[in-house]
């Protein structure tokens, strides 16, 4: 759907190339994510130190990571 001042498009999906809801479900179904892990958040955009994007990918365990700040995080080397 695309919207403009006083007019309302609708475009249709044709030949979408996703697999089923179905087949979906089934492949996500048996990965377990961040289930019992921490929640880890970003809060900071600089390369390192607590509240920033490589202390959330160097954490240890199951996690799910949430950011709480926008923008560009520019990583001085290569995480991990």
């Amino acid at each position: 759907m695309i919207m403009q001042p006083n007019k309302v498009i609708y475009l249709p999906l044709i030949n979408c190339n996703r697999p089923s809801l179905s087949r979906s479900r089934r492949i996500w179904s048996q990965r377990d994510g961040g289930r019992g892990g921490n929640v880890i958040e970003v809060t900071r955009l600089d390369d390192n130190g607590p509240g920033t994007l490589r202390a959330a990918i160097e954490a240890e365990g199951p996690r799910i990571v949430v950011f709480r700040v926008g923008g560009t995080v520019e990583l001085k080397k290569k995480p991990g």
